[in-house]
């Protein structure tokens, strides 16, 4: 389509310059040729501009619906000893992986621990991939209980610090139920752990939030950053 655009354009240029090298006699003899060359020149640039506008929409249509390309696949977890080791993005369905945002950590408000209980929103889909394996999973602990000399054995393994009842907790299938076989004494909420044990897709609801996983806790470790 452009070379003819250009040859149109082309031809429109000699015909200007032959008529500006005719003599005068010539130009006026020639002049209804000369005129009508003209008229015509005009219907003919019409035509190139109209040709170049359909070009231009026909490509924006083009960028418009062209379909996106599908997102990169999540790599395999990798599995030792018998122990898969699983991020948290690896718990989200495929569809809601390369749109959840797992860096937005809310914070309290101005009431702080007084404030009300925060709502809950967010997907509960699961996966069925890991049910029943022994994995190791990092995150931070919200205790269910606690004793008096500070032992914990029931507790919703989160994401980040903070996803507490008076902020709004992540979604279900961003919290993991932990129940552990030997309970075990936490210094600090602060510090994140591993939690080694058996994943289930068995959900648990607390006056807290719901958690669309469980895990039998087996182990724990420090998380070393």
């Amino acid at each position: 389509m452009l070379p003819s655009v250009l040859c149109l354009i082309t031809d429109d240029v000699d015909v200007q310059s032959q008529g500006k090298a005719l003599s005068g006699a010539s130009r006026r003899s020639t002049q209804p040729h000369r005129y009508s060359r003209r008229h015509h020149s005009g219907f003919r640039w019409t035509a190139v501009l109209w040709m170049i506008l359909g070009l231009t929409l026909s490509d924006s249509a083009t960028s418009l619906t062209a379909p996106r390309p599908d997102p990169p696949a999540r790599p395999i977890p990798p599995k030792i000893n018998g122990v898969t080791t699983l991020d948290w993005e690896d718990l989200l369905p495929e569809k809601e992986q390369f749109s959840f945002n797992a860096d937005a950590a809310p914070v309290h408000n101005y009431l702080g621990e007084a404030a009300p209980a925060a709502k809950q929103s967010g997907s509960a889909a699961t996966i069925s991939r890991f049910n029943g394996e022994v994995v190791k999973v990092p995150g931070f602990i919200v205790p269910l209980s606690i004793t008096s000399d500070g032992v914990v054995s029931e507790f919703f393994l989160v994401p980040y610090y903070g996803a507490c009842i008076h902020v709004p907790p992540p979604p279900p299938n961003q919290i993991i139920y932990v129940k552990m076989a030997k309970g075990f004494r936490i210094k600090s909420i602060f510090d994140p752990l591993w939690i080694t044990g058996v994943l289930r897709t068995d959900s648990k609801a607390t006056r807290m939030a719901t958690a669309a996983y469980s895990i039998a806790g087996q182990k724990t470790e420090a998380y070393v950053y």
